[in-house]
């Protein structure tokens, strides 16, 4: 029978701490790795999200005591209730707005795309369909068929917006006259007869008309400029899960009534 010496029994007591202090050390490593990941996705899942939204554009989006009001707002927040995902809200001037989106500081609500949003931002599938027109004094309507039809025309547009890729080109191309301003300023301007028309949306007249306290005479033309698409948007390359998430759950609140049930509430308020 084989002798087991001190310093061999030595050697395999020093063998078997070590293999099980490694053991033990890689067991750790690969639980505090497991539990890190699971952390990460737990704050991921449960991340506040801050939704931007801008002023002055009733019934869509405007602030009444600090606090977001209109259609745009009560369809993302009721998206967002869907997804579960919780979320703070700020209200900003529509060109800031759009520079908080940028730095990556939030998701900005209510926006067009164009050529110079799309280098800066990704955005969701359209939550909405805006019908802009033109609104002009009352007697002072003009046939209007195509953009081809501004030609040489005074038209009001509102500070920091788009009108959609074929309107801008042709404003950049000097085809009319842009003018911009506030609400108020263009407004004014139709009503001395500073401009021909300014471009506005029909949902937003019956509260412009009491919110300026204006007594304005004015008519719709009938073609409507832009059926423009109305997205959310995030810095490019960030929150790619969130906008997946909201697309699925626009569907999902059109599906059930909820986002008809709002829609009615603006149309017949």
């Amino acid at each position: 029978m084989p002798t087991v010496t001190l310093s061999v029994l030595n050697r395999m007591t020093l063998n078997l701490f070590t293999s099980s202090r490694r053991f033990s050390l890689v067991s750790v490593l690969l639980l505090t790795l497991v539990m890190a990941s699971f952390s990460r996705l737990s704050v991921a899942k449960n991340a506040t999200e801050t939704l931007i939204f801008y002023d002055h554009f009733s019934p869509f989006c405007y602030a009444e005591n600090g606090q977001p009001k209109g259609l745009f707002v009560a369809l993302v927040s009721a998206a967002f209730d869907d997804m579960g995902v919780a979320y703070d809200t700020s209200v900003y001037p529509f060109k800031r707005a759009m520079h908080v989106a940028d730095k990556g500081e939030g998701i900005v609500v209510g926006i067009l795309k164009n050529n110079e949003r799309q280098e800066l931002l990704d955005f969701s599938d359209p939550f909405y369909v805006e019908v802009s027109s033109l609104f002009v004094r009352k007697g002072g309507s003009f046939p209007f068929a195509s953009i081809n039809d501004l030609k040489g025309k005074r038209i009001g547009v509102k500070l920091g917006w788009s009108y959609g890729l074929e309107f801008d080109k042709a404003k950049d191309h000097k085809l009319f006259h842009s003018i911009v301003g506030n609400t108020k300023q263009l407004y004014t301007l139709l009503d001395v007869g500073r401009l021909d028309a300014v471009i506005d949306n029909e949902l937003s007249i019956p509260s412009l008309v009491k919110t300026l306290d204006m007594d304005i005479q004015m008519e719709m033309l009938p073609h409507s400029l832009l059926l423009g698409d109305i997205f959310i948007g995030v810095k490019k390359g960030t929150k790619a899960d969130v906008l997946k998430r909201f697309n699925a759950s626009v569907k999902r609140i059109k599906a059930n009534g909820v986002y008809n049930g709002i829609i009615e509430r603006y149309k017949n308020p």
